[in-house]
């Protein structure tokens, strides 16, 4: 058994959540028996394909037996937790973004395309990661970006689960004023956004999102996982830094030219700058020129991140046979 944790909702987002389903939907096409657990947080989501428990408030013994392969992408679960973890005879590989801790565990994989950048050597696990491990949805993946040659644009706004830094209002707000920009929009429910003319959306499915994403001629994104998908159906984008875990992300898709502007939440002029954006992708050329670039990822790193877990599957397997043969 493979059990994947994992948390979601309010100042957590649902990039962890996000990944992690794509990484179990994988994990069962080659054959895996995988539960999903999810921690969600002052959020609900009827989704029947995890199972909803506040995993974090329980202990490791609880929940986990000898020889379970437990994978975990949470900025929330301690160190002591996964000690405990490991001390139950279990393969433990977390999902990290930026070096969070020294994790005590078998494998860590940084799915980020900025992964080979960060120094790892303080930690005594194997490392995978980078551009060929960018987890992206089965929905977005080899998707033909079209772009469309008209004066009125479709304009997405979509910053994750949850609005913490009170974003979405003033992106809305700015955004009108572009008159030839249809302004559709995802917000949690607590937003209350009402802007005449703009269309609010509840959180979406994949393959809702996906939807939007391709029918939009522009999207307003954070920095965090979606920009991965955004960037691999190269979708012209305004990116926009929210936090810390979003800024190795934001640092390399200025640098390679996918997003510009160097946007951050909280920096002075951001209004003047978002404008700047939206008149420089008013220009079909400047559309034309984001969707015809060179990707930066594979579209299919999924298929590697759960290579990567099946091959410490079968290490542990192996381990466990060779045991038990020993024995006998």
């Amino acid at each position: 058994m493979i059990k994947v944790f994992t948390e979601a909702g309010k100042g957590i987002g649902f990039g962890h959540l996000t990944r992690c389903s794509a990484l179990v939907e994988q994990l069962k096409l080659q054959g895996k028996e995988v539960e999903l657990i999810v921690y969600l947080n002052q959020c609900e989501i009827n989704y029947s394909k995890f199972t909803k428990l506040d995993w974090l408030t329980k202990s490791p013994e609880e929940l986990l037996t000898v020889g379970t392969i437990a994978v975990f992408d949470s900025y929330l679960v301690t160190k002591d937790w996964l000690n405990r973890a490991k001390a139950l005879d279990c393969k433990l590989i977390h999902i990290d973004d930026y070096n969070r801790i020294v994790y005590p565990v078998d494998l860590i994989i940084n799915p980020n395309v900025f992964a080979q950048d960060i120094d790892y050597s303080n930690q005594n696990a194997k490392f995978v990661g980078g551009a060929d491990y960018v987890v992206i949805r089965a929905p977005f993946r080899n998707i033909k970006q079209e772009v469309r040659e008209t004066n009125y644009l479709k304009l997405f706004i979509t910053l994750g689960g949850s609005d913490y830094r009170g974003m979405l209002p003033k992106l809305a707000k700015w955004a009108q004023d572009f008159k030839h920009y249809k302004i559709r929009l995802v917000a949690p429910e607590e937003s209350n956004i009402c802007i005449p003319g703009l269309e609010v959306l509840p959180l979406l499915s994949a393959e809702e999102m996906v939807n939007e994403m391709k029918s939009a001629d522009v999207v307003i994104s954070a920095c965090g996982q979606t920009l991965h998908e955004l960037a691999s159906i190269n979708k012209p984008t305004i990116g926009i830094c929210l936090d810390k875990d979003q800024v190795p992300n934001h640092k390399f898709y200025n640098d390679v030219g996918f997003i510009r502007g160097d946007l951050w939440w909280n920096q002075e002029g951001l209004q003047k700058n978002i404008e700047a954006e939206l008149t420089r992708f008013s220009s079909y050329r400047e559309r034309k020129k984001v969707a015809d670039r060179l990707k930066e990822l594979n579209p299919n790193g999924v298929v590697n991140v759960a290579n990567a877990v099946l091959e410490c599957y079968d290490e542990f397997r192996r381990k466990e046979n060779s045991c038990s043969s020993s024995s006998s």
